[in-house]
């Protein structure tokens, strides 16, 4: 049987609407606010948002260290009030990195992988970061190697830049279906 229908006033447009006595009860208990739309309820938190007033500094939840608030030592996050992550830059990095790294863990020593980091050539393009079509630019982003790996095996098989690792994923890793892509541009070669 459905709850008691009662009145309430939306805490945005301060309309009457009626609504379920439970779904008001829990409304209020969650957030304090009541509203008679998603309209409103969206409209309202946006507005409260960007009036909230925050201090000029914030503190990375894992570090602990304070920092100023601001795009370049926290990254953007959409679903923050603020509109920043909660981890500073270096924070995430390292973390993303301790992901990453997990990948060849038993294959790889620590050293070794510090050493692929620092190499600035594609294996199989040439290209560097920084030169020429195959500088990994996109909107103006300069993206490092990444670690390739055989999604088989879980081996390690080399750096790669963005462009050339994506063309293997996309070929699905299949020697057959590079070969394949070869004779077509072969034959096809207007």
């Amino acid at each position: 049987m459905p709850s008691k229908l009662i009145k309430a006033n939306c805490s945005f447009c301060n309309k009457e609407f009626q609504r379920g006595k439970y779904d008001i009860e829990r409304t209020l208990k969650r957030s304090g606010n009541v509203y008679c739309s998603i309209k409103c309820s969206k409209t309202h938190f946006r507005e409260a948002s960007s009036i909230r007033k925050f201090s000029q500094t914030k503190n990375c939840t894992k570090c602990k260290e304070e920092k100023p608030r601001d795009s370049i030592n926290f990254p953007l996050h959409n679903q923050k009030l603020d509109g920043l992550d909660s981890w500073c830059r270096k924070c995430r990095a390292s973390y993303r990195s301790e992901i990453n790294r997990g990948k060849f863990r038993g294959q790889l020593l620590d050293d070794e992988v510090r050493e692929l980091r620092k190499q600035e050539k594609c294996d199989i393009c040439g290209g560097t970061e920084n030169s020429g079509s195959r500088n990994n630019k996109h909107l103006g982003k300069l993206y490092s190697l990444v670690m390739d790996h055989n999604h088989e095996t879980g081996k390690f098989r080399g750096m790669l830049c963005n462009h050339c690792n994506r063309g293997l994923g996309n070929f699905k890793d299949g020697i057959s279906n590079l070969e394949m892509a070869i004779k077509y541009l072969k034959d096809r070669n207007i």
